[in-house]
């Protein structure tokens, strides 16, 4: 049997672009099931193990593609999903599928190690990301982990630009990705903004609580099944990247919005 062979290019270096791109391939192999994908893309070893995926890095092949959404970042479109871009010129389903990654059984019993002396239910927070206009204020983490580690094991996600907390198991900065994502998979919900966390926590079927705030929209990016607290702001969405030279100019009037309180409420009703 005759299998044509494409190659999908990564035009993104985020780590969360990563895991984004595997919802593509998703799409594309659900309607070509016989197509044999090469993606190229920074940060492959995400993609471990991944049947959907032929081959990693590989030289382009005669039908290659490029994946961005750089149009629906400039044109700031609240509707418009960052796959569709793609999906679109594909001639592709819109549905989003959830991104596809494969956790390895040693992966697992080494998180199950690592997590051993705590006490469950464990949940999972992230509180950093590159972009601050991305990052929920941090006296309103402090007020949410001062109620939540009452009943609940926080352990905390990320690289080193995590803030430091007295009262949460900090992995931060501690475990490569693939050993964050082992962990994540092992808690009862993880609550963080939009981030590489986000997709991994889509991927491997964990609950979420997502502070967007007001600089994308959950239809950007959002996936049903998680709880996305959403500001409509005047300015928003501004899809601000500071490596750009774009700065909030409100002091983040959309992540003042989104209380503590309401924040635990939600984390409990997804807990029941």
């Amino acid at each position: 049997m005759f299998h044509l062979r494409l190659t999908v290019l990564n035009a993104f270096p985020g780590i969360g672009d990563v895991l984004l791109l595997t919802s593509l391939v998703e799409s594309i192999k659900n309607k070509y099931p016989n197509i044999k994908v090469n993606v190229v893309t920074k940060h492959f070893d995400l993609l471990k193990n991944n049947d959907s995926i032929h081959s990693l890095n590989k030289g382009a092949t005669f039908f290659t593609f490029r994946h961005w959404y750089l149009e629906i970042r400039q044109n700031k479109n609240p509707d418009k999903h960052i796959l569709s871009e793609s999906l679109d010129k594909l001639g592709l389903s819109s549905k989003i599928r959830k991104p596809h990654y494969v956790v390895t059984e040693e992966e697992r019993e080494n998180a199950k190690k690592r997590l051993k002396t705590f006490k469950k239910p464990f949940i999972a927070i992230n509180t950093s990301s590159k972009e601050s206009s991305k990052n929920w204020l941090p006296k309103y983490w402090k007020e949410l982990l001062e109620i939540l580690t009452e009943g609940y094991t926080v352990i905390q996600l990320g690289d080193e630009s995590e803030i430091e907390f007295e009262n949460t198991v900090r992995f931060a900065g501690k475990l490569d990705l693939r050993e964050s994502v082992a962990v994540l998979e092992r808690c009862s919900l993880f609550v963080g903004g939009v981030s590489f966390l986000m997709y991994a926590a889509a991927a491997v079927g964990v609950k979420s609580v997502i502070i967007y705030g007001g600089r994308e929209t959950p239809s950007n990016s959002g996936y049903d099944q998680n709880v996305n607290l959403f500001e409509r702001m005047e300015c928003g969405p501004c899809w601000i990247h500071e490596e750009d030279g774009e700065f909030c100019t409100k002091e983040l009037d959309c992540m003042k919005k989104i209380k503590a309180s309401s924040v635990y409420s939600e984390i409990i009703n997804q807990l029941i």
